[in-house]
């Protein structure tokens, strides 16, 4: 199952630069064969009857979007994105109520599961969007003139970078941790972790775009959305960091908050400022954010 979706997401990838155009049924038919073929393959392989009957729901809910991806695939090109666009948010709806039906929830309380090894493929997933994160950034400031600015706004987008990696792997994975060993539903903790980092993904995507904007150019005045992109990114990361501590974990981050509150506003200093300033003070704001946090650990492992 594993190589069949590996074969199957190599043509989906393949495809992916040209599905708007003339290739959407190269990219379709591998995703709606991943989906839904190894939902199918999942149900006839596992051995809980609980798990068995979540992933009958799950392969509805899949079934209940696939004429959505179609619909999209016989459109044109910007009809296309309105359909596929929700067939997305529909799945992603999904996954984060896992997959209800009328009558039909995951009780998720007490099932084996090892969260340990889920929470240890989720960190894999960060630290390859990280990278993404870093190659774009290695490529814009190959692709512009080699000069103390280039360097300068490449040294602050590494730097959020990095100061993000830190606050993925300081307090924020202790408390995790610590957590899974002791819950009662370590499911509903992997699952809402998903949720979050699907979430947090996506905040490092538009960061990466902003990164490249500004590394590209750095100084005049941008427009207002380059300025929301480079601080809406970490604030949507951190909020969102923030949000699954205190809901799942029950654990209170103030520092997340309120950073992630100020850097949201700070995208509007690009009216004023110009582009290389802003991506300095969301540097500076997460920069002190991740030290903060770094003692914070540093403190705690220390104590007796």
């Amino acid at each position: 199952m594993v190589l069949a979706v590996t074969v199957m997401g190599l043509l989906m990838n393949a495809s992916i630069s040209k599905a708007f155009s003339d290739a959407a049924w190269s990219f379709l038919i591998p995703l709606l064969t991943i989906q839904i073929g190894r939902t199918l393959w999942t149900i006839i392989s596992v051995d809980d009857k609980a798990y068995r009957a979540h992933f009958g729901r799950v392969l509805v809910w899949l079934v209940a979007s696939t004429p959505l991806w179609i619909a999209g695939a016989l459109y044109g090109p910007e009809e296309r994105l309105y359909f596929w666009a929700a067939a997305a948010l529909f799945e992603l709806l999904g996954a984060y109520l896992a997959h209800p039906l009328p009558g039909k929830r995951l009780q998720s309380n007490e099932l084996p599961f090892d969260a340990e090894h889920m929470l240890e493929r989720y960190n894999l997933f960060l630290i390859i969007a990280l990278g993404e994160t870093v190659l774009m950034t290695g490529v814009s400031i190959a692709q512009s003139p080699m000069n103390p600015m280039t360097l300068f706004t490449g040294t602050l987008a590494m730097l959020i970078t990095i100061s993000l990696w830190a606050l993925i792997f300081g307090s924020a994975q202790q408390h995790t941790e610590r957590h899974i060993r002791q819950t009662a539903d370590p499911v509903r903790v992997s699952r809402y972790a998903m949720n979050a980092i699907t979430t947090m993904v996506a905040g490092l995507i538009i960061l990466a775009v902003a990164n490249e904007k500004i590394i590209h150019h750095p100084t005049g005045h941008a427009k207002l959305v380059v300025g929301l992109m480079v601080s809406g990114g970490p604030a949507i990361f951190l909020i969102t960091q923030s949000v699954f501590l205190k809901c799942v974990l029950n654990v209170s981050s103030h520092k997340h908050w309120i950073g992630g509150v100020i850097i949201a506003f700070s995208g509007f200093l690009m009216l004023i400022w110009p582009p290389y300033a802003v991506l300095l003070a969301v540097c500076l704001i997460l920069v002190f954010l991740a030290g903060h946090d770094r003692f914070k650990v540093a403190n705690q492992s220390s104590s007796p």
